[in-house]
């Protein structure tokens, strides 16, 4: 598999908090998560001609920036679903036959009906585009709130990645559950895990076979153990002279005494 990035794991995020035993839309996932009012996206597809206009902010759509930044946000979007298709971590199933001339993803964009023959309402607040000229959106105050471009050549593969019903799969709930790791990381990191600690185990093991808390202590045993000995023969050592001099004074006096006496008589 390969790495997401942040804005992919809210996505993956996302799609794992759908509930796989229930029907539900691609197009409703998305205008809860991506084309909200607060990102200021739509994106709105006429099936009869085929045209596919994506909208932003009428305010940014004078900066070629931005609208390359939007425009890569909506095919990382496409090409993500797509890869989770094709890895069966989800699966989307567009319908056969098209439902409505129009669809509009948008939060807001609840409310689809035609009104004088060209003007497309698009929610209850009363914002509406003209289906002659469908590029600009504007609001209930006839203000332009939202600019397209179009997207047309890409109909195919956004209408196979974008519509229909969609069900998350139990890889991708696992997925998101162990903190966006597969089975095959989570085994992966294991095995690192059991060789490292083999490892560990097999260096403390060499260490203390080479280590002997007792081997290491008797050489200074023995070593103060020949310094007293070594004091102790000194002493006695120093003892016996001393004894031997005393004894030979003392035999010496004795001497000396008889000499002495021998002498008086």
């Amino acid at each position: 598999m390969r790495p997401f990035n942040e804005n992919e794991l809210k996505i993956i995020e996302n799609l794992s908090k759908l509930d796989p035993k229930k029907m539900q839309t691609c197009t409703r996932f998305l205008q809860d998560t991506f084309f909200t009012n607060e990102s200021k996206l739509a994106l709105i597809v006429k099936h009869d001609s085929r045209d596919l206009l994506f909208y932003i902010d009428s305010e940014l759509f004078d900066s070629n920036e931005e609208i390359n930044k939007k425009n890569h946000d909506l095919f990382e979007l496409i090409n993500l679903l797509d890869y989770l298709k094709n890895i069966r971590y989800i699966t989307i199933v567009s319908p056969s036959e098209k439902i409505s001339i129009f669809e509009a993803l948008h939060s807001d964009f609840n409310n689809l009906r035609i009104e004088n023959d060209n003007k497309l309402i698009l929610s209850e607040n009363g914002d509406y585009l003209y289906t002659g000229s469908p590029e600009i959106i504007y609001d209930s105050e006839n203000n332009e709130k939202l600019k397209s471009g179009k997207l047309n050549e890409y109909y195919d593969y956004i209408y196979s990645n974008m519509f229909g019903l969609i069900f998350p799969s139990e890889e991708l709930l696992d997925f998101v559950k162990h903190d966006f790791k597969t089975k095959e990381d989570r085994k992966h990191s294991q095995n690192i895990n059991y060789s490292r600690t083999g490892i560990i185990i097999a260096i403390l093991l060499g260490l203390l076979g080479s280590w002997n808390p007792f081997q290491k202590s008797q050489p200074k045993e023995n070593e103060n153990l020949i310094l007293i000995t070594s004091k102790i023969d000194s002493l006695i050592s120093i003892e016996n002279e001393t004894l031997i001099n005393i004894k030979n004074k003392t035999y010496y006096l004795k001497l000396d005494s008889t000499e002495i006496v021998k002498k008086k008589y």
